[in-house]
């Protein structure tokens, strides 16, 4: 059993869990496209006016962005593994009963 995530009290917990996360994950998802848009003006720019330092920021935001994304996927993941046990646990009360 993973001790690390609280019992969930109920499938609505961890349905807005997940919306949670999806939200975030759609938040970052938009943030990671704005930066690309960005990070293509900037290269198109910076062939006559922009540093190579502001590249360097760009790319260092979009590594970050690339990290939380797979966080908050890995996340979402594991929250539909528990909300698929959780249904297991009650598909299998429900047959006991």
């Amino acid at each position: 059993k993973d001790d690390t995530a609280p019992e969930p009290k109920s499938n609505l917990d961890l349905d807005e869990q997940r919306g949670q996360i999806q939200k975030k994950q759609s938040d970052l998802k938009k943030e990671y496209q704005a930066l690309m848009e960005e990070k293509a003006k900037l290269t198109e720019e910076s062939k006559e006016k922009k540093s190579a330092e502001d590249s360097l920021k760009l790319n260092q935001k979009i590594k970050n962005l690339n990290k939380k994304l797979t966080q908050y996927d890995e996340k979402r993941k594991a929250l539909n593994s528990e909300i698929e046990a959780f249904n297991n646990r009650m598909s299998k009360t429900k047959e006991d009963a």
